[in-house]
């Protein structure tokens, strides 16, 4: 732990420098050693569940107690003004189109000042995680009263289920390019400063990954909390808090009691159909095409031969599952490649618990495997990539499945087999689930040499496909001609960026109102 909080000190220290340098020298605050706290909703967070409507449609009431039903959610604003435009509501028995502003507090819309910026008179509805007073209504500069909605009751499944299932990578929208306050900072410091920033920024953020696994792993076992991430890394956006739900109600611990003395052979089949059974996706009407029901043909011998091992395990463990099953929802299927479809993602996961042969323990045969990876002392960076390379392949599930040459139960299938757990994601997996569990399960151990070696692992590990917090941040800080002194073909070089994001930024990708570095000067400025 003392080592911990010597690392926070470091990052501390070197952005309190950036601080003073983006302040034309004022002296920022001396960082001392941090306190645990815990991590604030973000308001991208909320715009995310807004954004991807993770909420009971038939639930919905405002404030006023009015029903509410959202018939399109409106495009996520990058620029300033209120976050969604063009929103088509029906409130009560009225149907309104405008604008919707979305914040964490209630309180956030006169904070913000909201009620005396005309931008915000097109506004039809606010829309916050939690109620912090007991107002009914809001006020637009022009007069006009604003319904309000309090999301967090609404939430589906939950709100802890959704925040602990979106990452940082799923909470972002496509954001216009422009340069931060920080860009002249960062052109000024020396190369060696800025790689030491970036390089205790990305420690910084792995080490909120280990802490967050070691309070799962605390109230439930390490093995769960692993699982639970593999199986929520299977998602996209919204879609993850799915597979969490799954993870949730299908859990390890009970798979490993109930499949005990399921011969090895058919324990892929068995953990399959349990998960798509529980998942709701273990009939063709459930695996819409191309986002369409399928109402095709007789099904071929294949599939039929398949459903049936299916519903043959069901029908032995169903009693266990019948009533956790998860409510019919496309939002399996929202915004996803046929590749990506729930079901073959799902496969890939039976087949990977199959071969990691899980009732032994999943963490502990892993880690054996990257200890086998340790014992072959890589030196070099090409040494390291290929070690990579190799552990990522332990996630692409292979062998042949039903889902390998087919996207939807009873589909055409394809021409050559395909993975059912691709590389990146694989990749993914291994990077965001695996190595932070590791540096837990090595310090529990007492293990250093294996956390030492896992670190050079993290440092090692080639970038991860981008998304829209990192390829904006990219131009926020360096602007188009980027910057050589960091290498971005690194994933240590994002994680920084989402940390940076995330500290510094505080979430906010339109403006640099919310900067920490900024804000922190100023205020000892007007105090002064």
């Amino acid at each position: 732990m003392a080592n911990g909080i010597k690392r926070t000190m470091r990052y501390a220290e070197l952005k309190a420098r950036l601080a003073e340098i983006l302040n034309g020298g004022t002296v920022a605050e001396p960082p001392g050693a941090l306190p645990a706290r815990a991590e604030p909703v973000a308001e991208m967070t909320v715009q995310t569940i807004w954004n991807e409507q993770l909420l009971f449609a038939d639930r919905l009431r405002t404030c006023s107690k009015k029903p509410l039903r959202v018939i399109e959610p409106g495009r996520w604003n990058a620029e300033a003004g209120p976050d969604f435009l063009g929103a088509d509501l029906e409130i009560g028995d009225r149907r309104v189109r405008g604008d919707v502003e979305i914040h964490v507090a209630s309180g956030d819309w006169e904070k913000h000042r909201h009620h005396r910026d005309f931008e915000y008179n097109r506004v039809v509805l606010h829309a916050f995680l939690h109620r912090s007073d007991a107002v009914n209504f809001d006020s637009a500069h022009n007069g006009e009263t604003i319904e309000r909605i309090e999301l967090a009751p609404f939430i589906n499944p939950d709100l802890d289920t959704v925040l602990k299932s979106l990452g940082a990578e799923d909470c972002g929208r496509e954001v216009g390019e422009r340069l931060g306050r920080c860009h002249e900072a960062v052109t000024r410091v020396e190369t060696g400063f800025l790689r030491d920033f970036f390089r205790e920024a990305a420690r910084e953020r792995i080490e909120a990954k280990v802490a967050r696994f070691a309070v799962q792993a605390d109230s439930e076992t390490p093995d769960e909390a692993l699982y639970q991430a593999m199986l929520t890394a299977m998602g996209h956006k919204g879609g993850k808090t799915l597979f969490f739900l799954l993870a949730k109600r299908a859990p390890i611990g009970e798979l490993k009691l109930f499949l005990a003395r399921t011969p090895g052979e058919e324990l892929a089949d068995a953990i399959e159909a349990v998960m798509l059974h529980v998942a709701n996706l273990a009939t063709p009407a459930s695996t819409p095409a191309q986002g369409e029901p399928c109402d095709g043909p007789p099904l071929d011998d294949e599939t039929q031969a398949y459903l049936d091992r299916m519903g043959k395990w069901w029908s032995a463990l169903g009693g266990y599952y019948g009533d956790r099953s998860i409510p019919p929802t496309r939002r399996w299927f929202a915004g996803i490649r046929p590749a990506s479809f729930p079901s073959r993602r799902i496969a890939g996961v039976a087949r990977l618990l199959a071969d990691l042969d899980f009732r032994r323990g999943i963490l502990d045969e892993l880690a054996r495997r990257v200890g086998c990876a340790m014992a072959r002392a890589p030196k070099s960076a090409r040494d390291f990539a290929r070690e990579i390379r190799a552990l990522a392949t332990m996630f692409e599930a292979e062998g042949e499945s039903y889902w390998s040459r087919r996207f939807t139960l009873g589909g055409k299938r394809t021409a050559r087999p395909q993975h059912l757990i691709g590389g990146d994601r694989a990749a993914g997996l291994l990077f965001n689930a695996l190595l932070p569990m590791l540096i837990l399960h090595a310090r529990r151990c007492a293990n250093a040499p294996l956390e030492d070696f896992v670190w050079r692992l993290v440092d090692h590990f080639p970038s991860l496909p981008e998304n829209a917090v990192t390829r904006y941040m990219r131009h926020r800080l360096f602007g188009a001609k980027g910057c050589a002194a960091l290498n971005f073909k690194l994933e240590r070089t994002n994680q920084a960026l989402f940390h940076i994001f995330h500290d510094c930024c505080a979430n906010n990708a339109r403006s640099c109102d919310d900067c920490t570095l900024y804000r922190r000067a100023e205020a000892e400025r007007s105090t002064g």
